[in-house]
Order: C-alpha cells, then sequence, then structure tokens
C-alpha cells in the first residue's frame, strides 16, 4: 500500500481564518477522493506526525447521486466520491466551494441556492387530478430532455464555474433555470409557466447569464444547460410580447 498527499484547506467556524493542512493518506489504486477523506476520519494525524481534528466534508450517497460532496478538487468543482485519485496530479488539493459561505473545513452553507429554487417556484403544485392538466404522453424528444435534465442533483459545480454567480449578483444560475425548463416540459409544469417566466424577468433572471458556457463544462452529469438556458430566454421573450400585446 503506498500514501498519497492530500492538501486540505481548512476553516474551524465561518469567521475563522482558513489554514492549509497536509496529510499522508494510506492509497491503493483505484480509490476516491471521499476514500481518502474516510481514511483522515478514522485517524486524524497530519503529515507532521501530529493529531489533529478530523476534516469535516459533507458526504450522502458515495454514488454521485446526492450532490452533497461537491468540493474543489486541484482547483475544478468535482464530486468526492466520484473523482478517482488515479486521474489526479499529486498533492491532490482541497478546498471548499468559494461561491458560497464556509460552514467548516470543507462544508459550506447552499442556502443561497436552494432559496432561489423557492423564489423561482421549482416544482410543479398544479393539481394531478386537475383535467386541464393535459396529461398525455410527451414526444421522444421531451422525454429525452426530460430525463437529462431530471438527473441534476444540485450539487452546486454550474455555480462554482460560472463567473456571474458571485457575491455582487443575484444571479440565480444555471441550475435554477434548468429546473424551470424541466418543469415546462409537461403540461401541468407550463400552467404556472408565467409565474416562473416573471421571476426570470427580474434582476438576477435569465438575462444575467452571460453565456460563457463554463456551467456544461462543470456538470458531473454532462446536462446541456446552455440549450435549456436557450429555451427559457425564449420563453420570456415570448412571454413578454405577450403581456406587451395583451
Amino acid at each position: 500500500m503506498e500514501t498519497i498527499t492530500l492538501k486540505i484547506k481548512r476553516q474551524e467556524r465561518p469567521e475563522a481564518p482558513y489554514y492549509w493542512e497536509d496529510f499522508k493518506v494510506s492509497y491503493t489504486p483505484g480509490m476516491t477522493v471521499t476514500a481518502l477523506l474516510t481514511q483522515i476520519q478514522k485517524k486524524p494525524i497530519n503529515d507532521r506526525g501530529e493529531a489533529t481534528q478530523s476534516v469535516v466534508y459533507e458526504n450522502g450517497c458515495c454514488q454521485g447521486a446526492c450532490g452533497a460532496c461537491t468540493m474543489l478538487i486541484n482547483g475544478r468543482p468535482r464530486l468526492a466520491c466520484s473523482t478517482i485519485a488515479d486521474h489526479l496530479s499529486a498533492p491532490i488539493v482541497l478546498e471548499p466551494l468559494t461561491k458560497f459561505p464556509v460552514i467548516r473545513d470543507l462544508v459550506v452553507d447552499r442556502s443561497r441556492f436552494f432559496n432561489d429554487l423557492i423564489r423561482a417556484s421549482s416544482w410543479i403544485s398544479s393539481d394531478f387530478n386537475n383535467p386541464d392538466a393535459g396529461l398525455v404522453i410527451p414526444s421522444e424528444s421531451i422525454q429525452k430532455s426530460y430525463r437529462e435534465l431530471s438527473s441534476c442533483t444540485f450539487c452546486g459545480s454550474c455555480l462554482e464555474a460560472c463567473p456571474q454567480y458571485n457575491s455582487r449578483s443575484s444571479f440565480v444560475g444555471a441550475a435554477v433555470i434548468g429546473q424551470i425548463r424541466l418543469i415546462h416540459l409537461l403540461p401541468m409544469g407550463r400552467m404556472e409557466a408565467s409565474q416562473r417566466l416573471s421571476i426570470m424577468m427580474e434582476e438576477g433572471g435569465v438575462e444575467d447569464c452571460g453565456h460563457v458556457g463554463n456551467c456544461v463544462k462543470a456538470c458531473p452529469e454532462g446536462i446541456d444547460l446552455r440549450s435549456a438556458i436557450a429555451r427559457i430566454e425564449r420563453e420570456v421573450t415570448v412571454e413578454a410580447v405577450r403581456r406587451l400585446l395583451g
């Protein structure tokens, strides 16, 4: 069994200064970053041989489905549970996401993201028994788009990579817009489209997108968020014209 070095950016509490701490961790080929962090949890001793506090990080499904373990790994937003250490240059540098406040070590407060999902009504609230909902079998292309957009795990990688999403901007980000597009693919979701599009017309809405495309590159699910954004931009334009013409 070999060893590999992890260089971790640490912070004891939100208002505390950050510091770096290195760990030499037992390693076998095929181990994920989450597995390496588990080794530190079992034996929290840094590379100087000093006992230290265990590194705090989020972890859920360990299958790349929940998005909880997203962090900066060698400078890029990735899922720790599906990132194989073999594919990374050493030392492996771990940092918390920069677009959200740090709670402790690698754990961040994603409240802004979830509040934006709420503000944009990113769910279907229409009555499924309403005959006006128009329950129909969607076309193959709509089913394909639905499957792709529904694979979003709300990990925040697209927000971390987006230059428009920062503390100086109220931009909701690609993940929220993608969810609106997902809902509008269904007849039941379209019933409340005007309400969601109103949010997209406000400051921080879809027009604040800079069309850089980093969200597509960063998404671990490979979702075509650029197309989703373009579609919602079109819907916003149609809605604005509709309101103008009464």
